[in-house]
């Protein structure tokens, strides 16, 4: 047991993007203080939640993906152990959840304590997954290449949807007072990011190669 945690430990050191990662934490809070004091800064959740989808696809991204990918761990266990470093983050949308979610606190979020966790914790793993899936189709750091295009397209879909369905969707705006649609949507959002990260790790599913033109191999979903 002594010896599996040190092992946990010392990959989480080594492989962690600290430094995209603690960006993405010095952002992130003073952002959510604002949102929290002043309700009247409420769209700016959608760069909070933006952020959460970007840390939680740079979690799993693998530079040195061509000797981890031969090394005894598997995917489904770096996977894993590379997503400790975002309890941190989980932890600090939690909190902000539930204070302005309380019903004795009014705001936009009063009263809706478990869709603003959810928002939170599935927008950190569909990032996630995204970056799973992109890696076991061979990307070494697929967080680095898709974070900010994940981070827009979360707010280019809750303009579109809302658009579509005259309903704030992906992020409850001020004065909805619906917010089932936004607790379907994210439900969904995170069950599916959840089957794909399981699929896509799945040990006995390995990687297909296929050769290219210039002879070299590149790593091919299966």
């Amino acid at each position: 047991m002594v010896e599996r945690m040190a092992a946990v430990q010392a990959y989480v050191a080594r492989a962690t993007p600290w430094r995209d990662l603690g960006a993405g934490v010095v952002v992130l809070v003073p952002v959510l203080v604002l949102i929290g004091h002043w309700p009247r800064l409420w769209p700016g959740l959608a760069v909070a939640v933006g952020l959460l989808v970007a840390c939680g696809a740079l979690s799993m991204d693998e530079p040195a993906a061509a000797v981890v990918d031969a090394a005894p761990r598997n995917l489904r266990w770096r996977t894993a152990t590379r997503s400790l470093p975002l309890l941190p983050l989980a932890g600090v949308w939690v909190v902000f959840a539930w204070y302005v979610g309380s019903p004795a606190r009014p705001g936009p979020a009063s009263g809706h304590r478990a869709v603003a966790v959810l928002l939170g914790l599935g927008a950190l793993v569909a990032g996630a997954a995204v970056a799973t899936v992109l890696r076991r189709c061979g990307q070494a750091t697929p967080g680095a290449a898709i974070a900010g295009v994940l981070g827009i397209g979360v707010m280019m879909l809750d303009v579109g949807l809302r658009y579509l369905f005259r309903q704030p969707i992906v992020l409850p705006s001020v004065g909805a007072h619906d917010w089932r649609w936004a607790l379907d949507f994210w439900a969904v959002v995170a069950v599916a990011s959840l089957i794909a990260v399981v699929v896509a790790t799945d040990p006995s599913a390995g990687h297909r190669r296929r050769s290219t033109r210039a002879g070299t191999w590149r790593y091919r979903c299966r």
